[in-house]
């Protein structure tokens, strides 16, 4: 099955409010790959999300949790 590797930024870039057009771009791609079963990304994005958009994003650590679980349920690779 083919698939897009998603980086951290993505995922930062889809919850920042800052940057509305580069925000919609972020949640338009991820839900589209989302949808075809084709995202990816690795347990080091996930990590280095919820240390970015807690630290550099201020997003809560509650909502930071909700989005990693959300984003397990995407293809998680696990690199050596």
């Amino acid at each position: 099955m083919p698939g897009a590797f998603f980086d951290t930024n993505i995922f930062l870039y889809a919850d920042d409010a800052s940057e509305p057009v580069r925000q919609a771009k972020a949640i338009a791609l991820i839900a589209d790959h989302q949808r075809a079963l084709q995202a990816i990304l690795s347990i080091q994005v996930m990590q280095e999300y919820y240390a970015a958009a807690t630290w550099k994003l201020g997003i809560t650590p509650e909502f930071a949790q909700r989005k990693v679980e959300l984003m397990s349920r995407l293809r998680v690779v696990r690199l050596q």
